[in-house]
């Protein structure tokens, strides 16, 4: 497939939100600068204070979805925490996480690495790890941290789907028929199982140009 099948975004990246029930006074953009106004606040009053400054870069990076621009804020306070922990679970998967959304992808891999060498069995972060991979074009790395994935949520749908797309790189169809397969049975709605119905008539219908091309060879 030469890299021309996305893989899913695991939840969260893609779609980073308010916390229920803030009011929305002025939008989502204004609701979010007030949040990241107040958390900023408590964190410079506190600079050792690595919960306050985890909670501004938590804070900042939900908000990037309505301005991207705080993803910087983000970034900045995550630095900031692993200046003084430098293995603070916390801050590494959110700076994984921003660099996994601004598409940094060997900072990224970098840092979800570092997180896993101390929470190896983290499925979500292996699931990031992988789908950094696969954006890399490296589909074999990305198989094996979705199966690590998998070996501890065998019902994680991402996780799941990314497998098949990553078999799906390698032209290795019957092993993408068998996960896609797999993760039809866990797909969230509708638009997921239709994605899913779509990626596998493409492997009946490269299967099927594959016979007629060994047919006329004969």
């Amino acid at each position: 497939m030469n890299g021309q099948v996305s893989g899913v975004m695991p939840p969260g990246h893609s779609t980073p939100s308010l916390p229920a029930g803030h009011p929305m006074a002025g939008g989502p953009a204004h609701a979010a600068g007030t949040l990241i106004a107040k958390a900023e606040k408590q964190a410079k009053a506190s600079p050792n204070d690595i919960a306050a400054w985890n909670r501004l870069g938590d804070v900042a990076f939900r908000s990037a979805a309505f301005d991207p621009a705080n993803y910087d804020h983000a970034r900045e306070a995550f630095a900031h925490v692993l200046e003084l922990d430098p293995d603070n679970l916390d801050a590494l998967r959110g700076l994984g996480n921003v660099c996994f959304d601004q598409r940094q992808l060997d900072k990224a891999i970098a840092v979800y690495q570092h997180y896993l060498r101390l929470k190896p069995k983290d499925p979500q972060v292996l699931t990031d790890l992988g789908t950094m991979y696969m954006a890399q074009q490296n589909s074999h790395e990305a198989i094996a941290r979705y199966s690590a994935a998998l070996a501890l949520a065998p019902r994680s749908f991402p996780a799941q789907f990314n497998l098949g797309v990553a078999y799906l790189m390698l032209n290795d169809n019957p092993d993408a028929r068998e996960a896609l397969s797999r993760a039809r049975t866990l797909a969230p709605g509708d638009a997921a199982r239709t994605r899913i119905d779509m990626l596998l008539a493409r492997i009946d219908s490269n299967e099927m140009a594959k016979g007629t091309a060994a047919s006329k060879s004969r």
